[in-house]
């Protein structure tokens, strides 16, 4: 592999033997958490609190049209659940029965979990993307079964110790849902008519398999889901599509090039200079990519020993988890491109070496 100009030192590499703090024990939390806050006439943004130790809301988005609201995203199942999202339409002056659309971005138990019960309770129709809609990676996917994560988990790396961990944790121990079939499919170009203007549907994978997102030219405001936000750029789902970095970094070029004004993220508050943040996130992705092509300059590591190599000591299981995710990604996106190479070894896991640039 030819050498690059801006090689770094590979990520010093050490070995987790404790097992990481818990993520999945749920954090109290109340439906008096929630907030809503207009962002113009017919627009506003909700709050919804989550039982997540590390994510502590996630937002939904109430837009206006002529046959009622429209709600974007609607949270998880678990308590404070269908309270918070009563509490928070409240708060923008909308009964439940006004509701007459749900559309959820993408399957994720924060995003979509309570979509059945909210349907059920408002009479709304559901709306999605075509795609095919896994909770999760494969490794953490509860649809998929135990004894199968936990091998994939072995083979790639994970400690004995660790597996049952690193599979079958999530944060909350927010898990399976109650599935709602949609009653409408929102393709790629598909237009969302509002008081406030015309919102064309985006394919936003990367993320999640399924994930879309919502631009509005006259405005300038993406709803991004979770394709973005300002900082970490979100984890990749792992083994749902064939290339999810590869489709990260797609989605967001897709994005930067409608030059959005206003980034109405899927958590943490509107973010002005979304090209900026785009682009930042974009920056982190390709950086994602460098730093795994650099740690496996050390002969015989797994993807778990890199993703342990690129967390910080002392994070929790789901972060861990998350990293993991991440790195599998990218290994097999520079496989594809002759960048790595990964053979079994005499323990049967997967080691990675570089390949040929």
């Amino acid at each position: 592999m030819a050498a690059r100009s801006d090689r770094r030192s590979p990520a010093p590499v050490h070995e987790l033997t404790e097992r990481p703090a818990r993520a999945c024990d749920p954090v109290p939390r109340a439906a008096t958490d929630a907030r809503a806050r207009e962002l113009q006439p017919g627009m506003w943004s909700l709050q919804i609190p989550l039982r997540y130790l590390s994510v502590a809301s996630v937002n939904a988005y109430l837009l206006r049209s002529e046959d009622g609201w429209i709600v974007w995203d609607c949270g998880s199942q678990m308590e404070p659940g269908w309270d918070a999202m009563e509490l928070a339409l409240g708060q923008a002056g909308v009964r439940p029965d006004e509701v007459t659309l749900l559309i959820a971005s993408h399957a994720h138990t924060d995003h979509r979990g309570l979509a059945a019960e909210f349907v059920d309770r408002t009479g709304a129709r559901l709306a999605t993307s075509p795609e095919p809609h896994p909770l999760l990676d494969v490794m953490r996917d509860p649809m998929i079964p135990f004894e199968i994560r936990r091998e994939r988990a072995l083979r790639e790396g994970v400690p004995e110790f660790l597996a049952t961990a690193i599979v079958d944790e999530l944060p909350g121990n927010d898990g399976r849902y109650p599935d709602a079939a949609p009653d409408l499919v929102l393709e790629p170009g598909a237009i969302v008519q509002t008081v406030v203007g015309t919102w064309e549907v985006l394919a936003l994978p990367g993320h999640g398999a399924d994930q879309i997102g919502m631009f509005n030219r006259g405005l300038g405001y993406l709803l991004s889901a979770d394709l973005a936000f300002p900082g970490l750029p979100p984890y990749l789902e792992y083994g749902t599509r064939p290339d999810p970095h590869a489709d990260q970094l797609r989605s967001l070029e897709a994005a930067i090039a409608l030059e959005p004004e206003l980034l109405l993220p899927g958590h943490g508050r509107p973010a002005p200079g979304a090209v900026d943040v785009l682009r930042g996130c974009r920056a982190q992705v390709l950086g994602r990519a460098d730093s795994v092509l650099d740690a496996i300059e050390d002969p015989g590591l797994t993807a778990w020993d890199v993703a342990v190599a690129l967390t910080p000591p002392g994070s929790l299981t789901d972060v861990y988890q998350r990293s993991f995710a991440e790195v599998l990604c990218v290994l097999e996106h520079l496989e594809l491109h002759g960048r790595a190479h990964g053979v079994l070894d005499e323990r049967r896991r997967r080691v990675w070496a570089p390949g040929d640039a």
